[in-house]
């Protein structure tokens, strides 16, 4: 006998992901308006350390000290950016 419980999921996993994707996009696009394309090309390199995050949170991932070097260097750099002062074009 199969288990075809999975297929019965589906359109709630597309829901789920499309609300999630769109929030997320409604999110970027708000304050993608409060920034300038240096800063927002650094924060979007922040992708990866959140979803690693995630992993950590949700799927119980480890925290190894790799992980913690990666995030201390990629926020890091990320403050770096954001926190330089830019002259202002002419």
């Amino acid at each position: 006998m199969t288990n075809d419980s999975h297929l019965s999921s589906t359109p709630f996993d597309w829901l789920s992901g499309a609300l999630a994707s769109a929030l997320g996009y409604i999110l970027w696009y708000r304050v993608l308006r409060e920034m300038n394309a240096i800063q927002a090309s650094s924060v979007q390199i922040s992708a990866p350390l959140l979803a690693a995050l995630g992993g950590v949170i949700w799927l119980d991932e480890p925290i190894t000290s790799g992980f913690v070097a990666a995030s201390v260097l990629m926020l890091g750099g990320i403050w770096l950016v954001l926190r330089a002062k830019r002259p202002n074009a002419v």
